[in-house]
């Protein structure tokens, strides 16, 4: 239903009366599917709205609610679905095309796409940065507070959590942030260099003695090194001499 080409009939009332049910169908590949049409539906009617200036104001306005009311929708399902793989399928639907960008940066939509930011699955935060990172340009005021809170957490968390796989999933998403939003991470390089650097040196002198378990978070590390190395330029360059022998030691 969502590759047929319909042309420039939109399905919008149906999308609402018919297809949003099945969001909430007990088989995940249903929800799954019902999730990627009502994007597919909705994004072409949206194009074609872009596109074409006919209409009356209160049809335009009618139709503006109800693209926003299954928008919320998706957005609920993005956070709240008992399965990984649909809340996974929604947010990365929704990072591959810029046409919903306009509506996904109002606050109130904004605040539920903040919530998968503590998503328990790996997958659906750090795609959740690289979507809000790319509305930050949109509405700086309300996405850069909470992403500037997001970076302080993740650095606490790498520092003094005592999981491997947790500090590993944190230097992820550092790095996932960094390349989202360099803007936001400029003024903050050398503090996130030291404890990158701090994080290198505890995991070389634990990682012999405790076998594999910091191997992937020195690895993570590592790549978010050289990610904050494309950002800083410059700034880098006074920690060189203490990373270049952690880089050839790791």
């Amino acid at each position: 239903l969502g590759a047929f080409d319909f042309g420039e009939k939109s399905l919008l009332e149906f999308v609402k009366s018919t297809v949003l049910a099945f969001l909430d169908d007990p088989a995940t590949a249903v929800r799954q599917e019902a999730a990627l049409t009502c994007c597919d539906l909705m994004e072409v009617h949206l194009l074609h709205m872009h596109q074409s200036k006919n209409g009356s104001y209160r049809a335009r306005q009618t139709t503006h609610s109800t693209v926003e009311l299954i928008l919320g929708k998706l957005l609920m399902i993005a956070i709240t679905d008992i399965d990984p793989s649909v809340r996974t399928t929604v947010l990365m639907r929704f990072r591959d095309t810029l046409t919903f960008d306009k509506l996904l940066s109002q606050a109130e939509l904004l605040q539920a796409s903040f919530n998968a930011l503590n998503d328990e699955a790996f997958s659906v935060r750090q795609i959740a940065i690289e979507l809000i990172g790319r509305l930050a340009g949109l509405n700086p005021a309300y996405v850069l507070p909470a992403l500037r809170r997001l970076l302080l957490q993740l650095l606490a968390d790498l520092e003094h959590c005592a999981d491997s796989k947790h500090k590993e999933d944190s230097a992820s998403l550092l790095g996932n942030l960094i390349d989202a939003t360099p803007r936001l991470v400029l003024p903050y390089v050398s503090p996130v260099l030291k404890s990158l650097i701090s994080k290198l040196e505890s995991s070389s002198s634990i990682g012999t003695a405790a076998g594999s378990g910091e191997t992937g978070v020195a690895i993570a590390v590592l790549s978010t090194v050289g990610k904050l190395a494309l950002v800083g330029g410059n700034i880098i360059k006074p920690h060189v001499a203490q990373l270049l022998p952690l880089l050839i030691e790791s």
